[in-house]
């Protein structure tokens, strides 16, 4: 195709609308940036387009997404190079194997090359960026491709930030913002879908519900912010300890809840102790003060008379209560024998002749 059709076809307002449009109508991120690339390969009519995720906090390029109009490329860009230099100027860069410091952007080779690299960017705020490529034309980039590229990178930040808000917005909706765990909302949402997809398969799925003991007499000795200190220490050791796959909760105050996923209940118990001796061992520093403490916990597995959410959060903190009307720091196995009654929040808050080490 000539430069002149090329340049035509890429100023078409129509290619354009229809570009955004395609892009505006992915959902996903992984989808996303892999649309923004093919797009501009249709856009620019380019043999080859590389776009560049910018870290803000690293301030580095930590992810590429690349696409070809032909699967064999012969791309002599120095793609690093090319991002670092628009990382740093925030320009647009344009260039062809015949300009002088073409070296410095281009591994050696014959073949006329050209590229165009636009900063993705929304109020100075750099979010990737994008290399178009011409690998076999031999057609330079134009002032008028610039004006083309700047426009749509500012529609493709916007789409980015967009994006990028909508999982923060996400991730807090879903996120206890002291301990950094998944809070009651996300828990309900998780487990529905855990559970469904073990009794679909028939199987293990088990929880864990566990409480600081006598957490009101840390926060009456040092206030509340020892106990918010206190609160993610224990988050802290239940990221190391369980997996990937657990679905680990702050359900309320000093109450957590874990799920469990293809676990028994055998399983689940021995990886309670470890958790429970694990606090027991761990000094938390408040103020040069040590403060230890311990958890009380309580299990219970889904199975044929125990099928809904509600019912597995029941069964895990009678057990739960059990635990702690028989002398706390231990954990208890939801039993048919155990007395079904509910949690009384106000146990904790009740004078005891045990009391944590402050």
């Amino acid at each position: 195709m000539s430069d002149t059709k090329s340049l035509k076809k890429r100023s078409d307002s129509s290619v354009f609308h229809q570009v955004m449009q395609i892009i505006l109508s992915t959902e996903g991120s992984e989808t996303l940036h892999k649309t923004i690339v093919e797009s501009a390969i249709l856009l620019f009519e380019a043999d080859y387009v590389l776009m560049g995720l910018y870290d803000q906090k690293k301030r580095i390029i930590n992810d590429y997404i690349k696409s070809c109009a032909t699967e064999n490329t012969d791309c002599r860009f120095k793609c690093q190079r090319i991002m670092d230099t628009v990382c740093l100027t925030h320009l647009p860069l344009k260039m062809d194997t015949s300009h002088p410091v073409s070296a410095y952007f281009f591994s050696p080779g014959n073949s006329k090359q050209s590229f165009l690299a636009i900063p993705v960017m929304v109020q100075e705020k750099l979010y990737a960026v994008l290399i178009i490529g011409n690998l076999y034309t031999g057609a330079s980039f134009t002032n008028t491709d610039i004006e083309t590229g700047t426009l749509f990178a500012s529609y493709v930040a916007l789409i980015i930030r967009n994006d990028i808000l909508l999982k923060d917005t996400s991730y807090r909706a879903q996120t206890d913002f002291l301990t950094g765990l998944y809070n009651y909302r996300h828990i309900i949402e998780a487990a529905n879908i855990e559970i469904s997809r073990a009794k679909r398969y028939n199987h293990p799925l088990t929880a864990i519900m566990f409480d600081i003991d006598h957490f009101k007499a840390v926060n009456d000795a040092y206030g509340h912010t020892a106990g918010d200190q206190v609160l993610c220490t224990i988050a802290e050791l239940c990221l190391q300890l369980f997996r990937n796959i657990d679905i680990v909760c702050r359900y309320g105050g000093e109450e957590f809840f874990v799920l469990l996923p293809e676990t028994s209940i055998e399983t689940a118990k021995e990886v309670a102790e470890r958790l429970r001796i694990s606090v027991q061992n761990k000094v938390t520093v408040f103020h040069k003060q040590p403060i230890t403490i311990t958890i009380s916990l309580g299990i219970a597995s889904i199975s044929s008379s125990c099928t809904t959410i509600i019912r597995l959060i029941e069964r895990a903190d009678t057990a739960l209560y059990c635990a702690k009307k028989n002398g706390r720091n231990r954990t208890v196995v939801w039993s048919p024998s155990i007395r079904p009654v509910a949690f009384d929040h106000s146990l904790a808050s009740q004078p005891h002749t045990d009391t944590p080490t402050l």
